[in-house]
């Protein structure tokens, strides 16, 4: 099933908990401010009590996302991403084009909005619209999702354990107006990683990458204390799994992590950013691994449910 029509499918169910309105994205360098900045706080059962702990901020500035593990983002982890560049190449490796803009005027974030997704309680905001490249457009979706306990989400065929209080963020793009007549360009996409200790008097080092396996089907970003990206090795593309690379990136205090995909009509990928820290263990838990630690092929026909999902706005 076509990538375009999952969306025309399900793209109600998820509608009914954002906001439907399109919004036109922009990437200045500028500063969100309060009215940019949506943020989740874990949610308090009828008991008061709480089954995560993670806390977490989504900015306008680049879609950015502070993501809290133990749910205080002054004096605890912090785990920060944002949307760098899109940008194509061709074959011999030269820029040939690049996305202007992610956030451009009022876009922003929706509001963060609890649904069921397999079961369980999750909390979604959406940051998508038209991104400008040169004088065409392409269609960019950001989805977070934060579940309550540990579920899972599909990355194509591959089937992800989420751990509960760990972030899952889905990226799709359509309709990149890659060079008429080629067929061998691709496109990078970055986003900036941060990692904050939970120490004050703690400096981490840069992240590192350990790459994935035909049998493990996903590269780990250590970001240090715990906390990691969970990068799957395949993306949709075209509505086939297909292998991607990636690789962290440095150039001074700049650190990005890159992906590189083949050209494509329509993209999906899904990622997953957590911490096994102590302090983001959830009460009624045992620290959460990686994402990774439970991959299995699943029929198709789950692919579109749960993919679907974690789009919208297309």
């Amino acid at each position: 099933m076509k990538l375009s029509s999952i969306l025309s499918t399900v793209g109600l169910l998820y509608l009914t908990v954002v906001n439907a309105a399109e919004v036109s994205v922009s990437v200045s360098a500028e500063a969100s401010t309060d009215t940019d900045t949506k943020t989740f706080s874990a949610p308090k059962d009828k008991d008061g009590k709480q089954k995560i702990k993670t806390g977490a901020k989504f900015g306008k500035s680049g879609a950015k996302i502070d993501l809290c593990p133990s749910g205080d983002c002054i004096n605890g982890q912090v785990i920060t991403l944002a949307m760098s560049r899109l940008q194509e190449f061709d074959a011999t490796g030269t820029s040939v084009a690049k996305a202007d803009n992610f956030n451009k005027g009022t876009n922003a974030w929706t509001p963060v909005e609890t649904i069921m997704i397999n079961g369980v309680s999750a909390s979604v905001t959406t940051f998508a619209g038209d991104i400008d490249v040169g004088s065409s457009t392409a269609k960019f979706n950001l989805t977070t999702v934060i579940f309550e306990s540990t579920s899972w989400a599909m990355n194509g065929a591959q089937n992800l354990t989420i751990p509960a209080g760990a972030l899952k963020f889905s990226i799709a793009i359509q309709n990149w107006p890659f060079a008429t007549g080629t067929t061998d360009h691709y496109l990078k996409f970055a986003v900036t990683l941060k990692a904050k200790s939970k120490n004050s008097t703690t400096t981490l080092g840069a992240p590192k990458q350990t790459k994935g396996n035909a049998t493990f089907a996903r590269d780990t970003v250590d970001m240090g204390e715990g906390m990691y990206m969970d990068a799957p090795t395949k993306a949709v593309i075209d509505d086939m799994d297909t292998d991607i690379s990636a690789a962290v990136e440095i150039s001074g205090n700049l650190v990005e992590y890159v992906w590189r995909f083949p050209q494509f009509t329509e993209l999906y990928y899904d990622p997953v950013v957590g911490s096994t820290d102590a302090d983001a263990t959830p009460a009624d838990a045992t620290a959460p691994s990686p994402s990774g630690a439970s991959m299995a092929m699943v029929a198709s026909s789950l692919v579109a449910g749960v993919a679907a999902l974690s789009l919208a706005l297309f």
